[in-house]
């Protein structure tokens, strides 16, 4: 078993995260970084609104809205990498 691991060499982050983009799942990454791409831009969004309101009910909105596009933005990146 340790002869199986012998060949490997060790990589560091920027080749690991090049080798995401390699392979016939290449694609999958890439939409996957586009989606990242335009949630990110929406979070950033509902942080700005969140910061430039004064009612009450609005922060709740926007904070649930902030909320949620980091949860899903956090769980595409980790998907991603797995």
């Amino acid at each position: 078993m340790a002869e199986c691991y012998g060949g490997l060499e060790k990589q560091n982050v920027f080749k690991m995260l090049c080798g995401l983009f390699q392979g016939m799942d290449k694609w999958i990454i890439y939409l996957i970084n586009i989606r990242v791409l335009v949630f990110f831009g929406l979070f950033v969004y509902n942080l700005v609104q969140f910061f430039n309101t004064n009612m009450v009910n609005e922060f709740i909105k926007w904070g649930m809205g902030k909320y949620s596009l980091f949860v899903v933005v956090s769980m595409l990146m980790i998907f991603a990498c797995i």
